[in-house]
């Protein structure tokens, strides 16, 4: 499988350059890698080296044709001992990943006053709470939060998102800054309950997006259903049947805004939900809320922002400043350090979290006890133009607040991004 994620990007790559003559090619790198020890305060201090990447390449050709790939790779770290002896790079476990984000293929026509955008994609499409839809709809500057900052996508978390087969359809007017249009994606089904053999689910998803100099908007919204094939063979007749039964209808729902504008006074609203049912009292136990809400201040040398969150722990894992799904947080930044090249941004997040997820019926159970505090340091630096590099640095105490002493957790890191 990771040789055929591989292939996928070396062939997106030679394509790029070989076509390059009459054509432009685009293409963003980015990584990251450092040290974490998860309990500091234990003799044997145990460390792990998580490591993240990310490629993402355009091709333009001819200029009504597109053709995008996107993937990462994700490891959390094996556990090593340094007090192992010979057995000092011992593993024991890990989570490592290696996912195609997307690899899509865009035909573009410009008609009727608008720009009109016909694509075939394999993976998951512009998700809404990336600002990947926003960025290439309207050319705009990502509005996502300094927290959620990762080097396994574009920017920002996915509130929700499909993946799978599917095509798509979009509109953007020329006279307004105002996109729409919707998509069809045909996936194997990670609903549980219908997990059966041969069980896949159709997805109809529309898309409303738009970004005026005082708000950035972008409204999702779908209904999934879930399917189950039925074959039924008789081989004399050399007939058979095949009936189709639609176990359920869930519906999706996300929303990514921004009021106000990235560099000065503004506030973020994020609200996704995942897999609620239409059919039944009960939902999927796959069903999410996820959610963020961050009033941004700016002053004269520094920005202020408050954060309440939250994600699916699946995607947390992914960020730079986040640990645990739920929580609230506090970013300071000075954005206007003098350097020779630009600006060099500084700062720090404060986190408060629990490890708890909130699904469908808007509950969960938390003790003050499973509060959980993180302090990260960071610099953003650019050495040119296209290339940037971030250095970050964590200390989190967690179970601080249980009684029964805390256990200290510690993180470097450093990371690149690199732009063609």
């Amino acid at each position: 499988m990771k040789k055929f994620f591989l292939s996928i990007l070396t062939v997106l790559v030679l394509g790029g350059h070989f076509l390059s003559a009459t054509s432009s090619f685009s293409a963003v790198v980015a990584g990251n890698t450092g040290i974490e020890f998860d309990n500091f305060d234990n003799a044997e201090k145990d460390f792990k080296i998580p490591i993240s990447a990310f490629a993402a390449v355009q091709f333009d050709f001819a200029e009504k044709f597109t053709l995008r790939g996107e993937m990462d790779f994700f490891s959390d770290g094996n556990s090593i001992s340094a007090f192992d002896g010979n057995e000092f790079l011992k593993a024991e476990g890990g989570n490592t990943s290696l996912s195609l984000h997307e690899l899509s293929f865009i035909y573009t026509k410009r008609a009727i006053k608008s720009t009109h955008f016909f694509s075939v994609f394999l993976g998951y499409h512009e998700p809404i709470g990336t600002d990947t839809f926003l960025m290439r709809q309207f050319g705009c500057d990502p509005i996502s939060s300094a927290l959620t900052k990762s080097f396994s996508n574009i920017s920002g978390i996915p509130l929700y998102y499909n993946s799978g087969l599917g095509i798509s359809y979009f509109s953007r007017l020329e006279k307004a800054p105002l996109s729409l249009g919707g998509s069809l994606c045909f996936f194997k089904n990670d609903i549980e309950g219908f997990d059966a053999s041969g069980a896949r689910t159709l997805n109809i998803d529309f898309r409303l997006a738009t970004s005026f100099p005082v708000i950035t908007a972008d409204l999702a919204f779908g209904f999934g259903f879930p399917l189950e094939n039925d074959f039924d063979f008789i081989d004399k007749e050399e007939e058979y049947s095949i009936s189709i039964r639609v176990k359920d209808v869930f519906y999706n729902f996300g929303i990514n805004m921004l009021l106000g504008n990235k560099y000065g006074h503004g506030l973020l609203l994020q609200f996704g939900m995942k897999n609620f049912s239409l059919g039944k009292k009960s939902t999927s136990p796959n069903s999410r809320v996820t959610f963020m809400l961050e009033p941004r201040l700016r002053f004269r040398t520094f920005k202020l922002n408050f954060a309440v969150y939250s994600f699916e722990e699946k995607n947390v894992k992914k960020t730079l400043y986040l640990v645990d799904p739920l929580g609230m947080g506090l970013t300071v930044e000075f954005d206007s350090i003098p350097a020779k090249i630009a600006h060099i941004s500084a700062g720090f997040h404060l986190v408060a979290s629990v490890d708890k997820e909130i699904r469908d019926d808007f509950s969960f159970d938390f003790d003050i006890s499973d509060l959980n505090f993180y302090v990260s340091p960071f610099v953003d630096i650019p050495l040119s133009s296209s290339m940037s590099i971030n250095v970050m640095g964590q200390i989190g105490l967690q179970n601080l607040l249980g009684g029964d002493g805390f256990d200290l957790k510690i993180k470097a890191m450093v990371g690149f991004k690199k732009q063609f």
